[in-house]
């Protein structure tokens, strides 16, 4: 178990109760050659690097997603998934979680409450 992997167990314990229902891990990426070049058939040559992301998350019954950030003294916010989702101007880092909820709705994929605590090395 990572570092980060158990600072989210502990984070998620401690503000949600319990333990997640799973853990994603995401690598951080960078671009030796090229920027923004990949989708105009340009030369890119992306790697994954050591930094990383993880989100800890569990099901809700609810239509509310709780996100925590832990890398920002365990910031909090949440919206519902049953009124319109607009930015956050107060917590302007839980917006690209709004965003990705509102484009699965916007799709017809089912998206229910969730608990969610985010964190990183990048």
């Amino acid at each position: 178990m990572t570092d980060l992997q158990s600072r989210l167990l502990g984070v998620f314990a401690a503000r949600c109760g319990g333990v997640p229902d799973l853990i994603a891990r995401a690598p951080g990426r960078v671009n030796l050659i090229g920027e923004h070049t990949d989708y105009n058939d340009g030369f890119v040559l992306p790697m994954a690097i050591s930094g990383q992301t993880m989100v800890a998350a569990r099901a809700r019954a609810d239509m509310v997603i709780r996100i925590i950030a832990a890398d920002l003294q365990g910031a909090e916010c949440q919206f519902a998934l049953d009124t319109p989702i607009a930015p956050d101007p107060l917590n302007p880092w839980s917006n690209y979680v709004r965003g990705v909820a509102e484009s699965l709705l916007l799709e017809g994929v089912p998206v229910t409450g969730a608990d969610l605590v985010i964190g990183g090395t990048v």
